[in-house]
């Protein structure tokens, strides 16, 4: 479950592949979210259980915090992207967007708080 007021259930429909606590993003299938696997697009974090087809609660909302399953060991204060499958990994450098920073260090698999920035992007 999400730690911030800003989740909201939103009508988008989960496609296929999703799964709780990972980065998503809207799909060009009107009204469906997708796993965002990369760095370019995020919009949301999956929120509570995910089952395909029905509606997702996704959180929203610069500066919201939530939960993210990581994709490798990681320290608080890290900022993060999504990498495979939505889960966070480090961000990698120029141009990629930087989706948050995690309030908790972890290690693969682990889930952990972190402040969700989606529109904030390294320079280049």
């Amino acid at each position: 479950m999400s730690l911030s007021e800003a989740t909201v259930n939103v009508s988008l429909i989960a496609s296929a592949g999703m799964t709780i606590y990972r980065f998503a993003k809207a799909h060009t299938v009107d009204g469906q979210a997708i796993v965002a696997a990369d760095a370019t697009a995020v919009q949301f974090i999956t929120a509570e259980t995910v089952n395909a087809l029905d509606p997702v609660p996704l959180v929203v909302g610069n500066g919201a915090i939530a939960l993210i399953e990581l994709g490798g060991t990681l320290s608080s204060g890290d900022d993060v992207e999504p990498g495979a499958a939505g889960v966070a990994v480090a961000s990698a450098g120029a141009g990629d967007m930087i989706a948050g920073q995690l309030l908790q260090d972890g290690v693969i698999g682990d889930v952990v708080p972190m402040t969700f920035n989606p529109i904030r992007r390294f320079a280049a």
